[in-house]
């Protein structure tokens, strides 16, 4: 199907006429040969933190596990963490052996704030082969801790005169 510029994937119908007019007769048996490969795409699996979650540590790991050994030099270009539509700057590291990428952000994450993780599909496995679709994620850090009740506490502390004090 691609001879004609239309993707090969989804659904196809065959349909079997007969083109001549005015014929009768019985249909005994017709064979199509389909030939190619199946590829299995990669596609994201385990991510880390877990979608919509809350209470992420400032130091977080933001984590993708794959399902086939992907291209790692794709996935600096493919892995994006932003927050409020601003880029939030990093690398990417790629564990072939785990299948997993670990992006680590240039500057510590902020307290109490929504991030949102994309791998586009400029990411591609070790045969080229890229993802059929962006993944997006999202979760959100820690808040502040609380010291309790607010405020501050001031201590003072009032010295008096001493009269008639005697140094032997």
């Amino acid at each position: 199907m691609r001879h004609f510029g239309e993707s090969s994937s989804g659904d196809w119908t065959l349909t079997v006429k007969d083109l001549r007019e005015g014929t009768t007769g019985r249909f005994g048996f017709w064979t199509m040969k389909i030939y190619g490969f199946t590829e299995r795409l990669p596609w994201v699996g385990l991510i880390s933190p877990a979608n919509n979650s809350a209470g992420a540590a400032l130091d977080t790991a933001i984590t993708a596990t794959f399902s086939k050994n992907m291209n790692a030099s794709s996935l600096q270009n493919a892995f994006h963490v932003s927050s409020g539509g601003i880029s939030v700057s990093g690398t990417v590291a790629y564990d072939q052996a785990a299948r997993k990428a670990t992006f680590t952000p240039d500057i510590r994450l902020a307290y109490g704030t929504a991030y949102t993780v994309t791998i586009n599909t400029n990411a591609q496995d070790q045969d080229g082969i890229f993802i059929p679709s962006n993944y997006t994620w999202s979760f959100t850090t820690q808040a502040p801790a609380s010291d309790g009740g607010g405020g501050c506490f001031i201590s003072t502390l009032n010295f008096t005169r001493w009269h008639n004090l005697i140094v032997p």
